[in-house]
Formats: C-alpha cells, sequence, structure tokens
C-alpha cells in the first residue's frame, strides 16, 4: 500500500508540474503570437500556407499570421483563463478555418494546394515551412519528396504561390534515399542527372535502363 501509495503521489505531482507547464506555454503564446502548445502538425501547415499566400498575393487580403496576426486569432478564440482541458477541446484547425473565412481557406487549393500533379510526372504531396514571415515579407518554399524515375518524362517544374514561388524538389531513389534537391528540373535533368546516371543505371536498372 505504502509503494501505491508513493508512486500515485509521484505521478500526481509529475502530472501537475506538467499541467503548471502547459498552462505557462499556453499563456505566453498568447502574449507572444506563437503556436499554442496543442498546435498539431495539420494547423501548422495550415498556418504556413496562409502566410505563404500573404507574401506572394498580399492584394488578396488574407489575415497575416506572423506575431501580430498570431495574437488577434488567439484573442479572437480564447480568453486565456481556459483549463488545458477546456483549451485542447478547442479545434485549432476549425477555429484558423472561422478567423480567416471559408471562402478564402478554399482559395488555398489552388494558390497554395497541399498536392501538386505534374503533367506526366507524378502527384506530389507538398509540405510547407513554418520559416514563412509574413511581418518581413519572405516567403519560404515548400518541399516534396520524389523518386528520380517518376520523374524522368516531367518537363515541368513545380511552382506554388500563382507561380512565384518554386517547390524544393527532393529527389531520391527508387529504395527512397536521398540523391540531391533541386528548384529547378529541367535544369538538373540536364545537368546533373547525368553524374548520378551510372549509378542509379547499375543499382536500378528497371527504372533507368541498363547501362
Amino acid at each position: 500500500m505504502w509503494m501505491w501509495t508513493c508512486v500515485t503521489g509521484e505521478y500526481r505531482a509529475a502530472k501537475c508540474m506538467d499541467d503548471d507547464w502547459w498552462q505557462e506555454e499556453f499563456r505566453a503564446a498568447i502574449e507572444q503570437g506563437i503556436d499554442p502548445p496543442h498546435a498539431d502538425d495539420v494547423f501548422q501547415a495550415l498556418r504556413a500556407r496562409i502566410n505563404l499566400v500573404c507574401v506572394v498575393s498580399p492584394d488578396l487580403g488574407y489575415a497575416e499570421l506572423g506575431c501580430a496576426g498570431m495574437k488577434a486569432f488567439l484573442a479572437a478564440t480564447f480568453t486565456g483563463d481556459e483549463t488545458r482541458g477546456e483549451a485542447e477541446g478547442k479545434d485549432l484547425v476549425q477555429a484558423l478555418v472561422e478567423f480567416v473565412g471559408e471562402t478564402k481557406i478554399g482559395w488555398l487549393a489552388e494558390i497554395a494546394p497541399e498536392r501538386f500533379e505534374l503533367e506526366n510526372g507524378p502527384k506530389l504531396k507538398l509540405r510547407y515551412s513554418t520559416d514563412t514571415d509574413p511581418d518581413r515579407g519572405e516567403a519560404s518554399a515548400p518541399e516534396a519528396d520524389v523518386r528520380i524515375h517518376q520523374m524522368l518524362d516531367c518537363s515541368e517544374h513545380p511552382f506554388v504561390g500563382e507561380g512565384l514561388v518554386a517547390v524544393n524538389l527532393c529527389l531520391r531513389d527508387p529504395k527512397g534515399n536521398r540523391v540531391d534537391h533541386t528548384f529547378d528540373w529541367p535544369r538538373w535533368r540536364r545537368e546533373e542527372l547525368p553524374v548520378h546516371m551510372d549509378r542509379l543505371r547499375d543499382k536500378f536498372p528497371a527504372e533507368f535502363g541498363s547501362a
């Protein structure tokens, strides 16, 4: 019984400390305009897509989500007095959709899509960078993993942001090992691919053909 009480007491103390830390981080996020501790990857990706559009197409009137914009969003969403359970029970993604407006969220599919389908190439899943900073007007390129052999018939490079931001293609071999990256696939295919081709053909003749 003593062991159970001791362990349970330690668990309760640890959870109390964890909750206290969480509450401090939550209040700091509201004050500083940064992601709250329960912001997940889906929320961060949506915020990053919105910020990219703010930088490349400011005339569209999106709410910027730099520090000032995040302060406004968090102030509209929380009072700062919520318990951890109450705050975590709030759907941050839905709250952000309501804050920005459903119509403008819908435009993201065209301006900053989650996926990009290349002509004669694969459909890419894009990862948007949280480094994009609308306060400084800096847009960071999204990234996409792609197998080189799936791009051999493709003559275009993917762009987002109304054609203003080149996607950073992370080029991989058929097993998924990273080979290189490029912001200009036609140039890379023309100038860099020959450097790697002998090794790729030797290891993956089915995908690249024999020498």
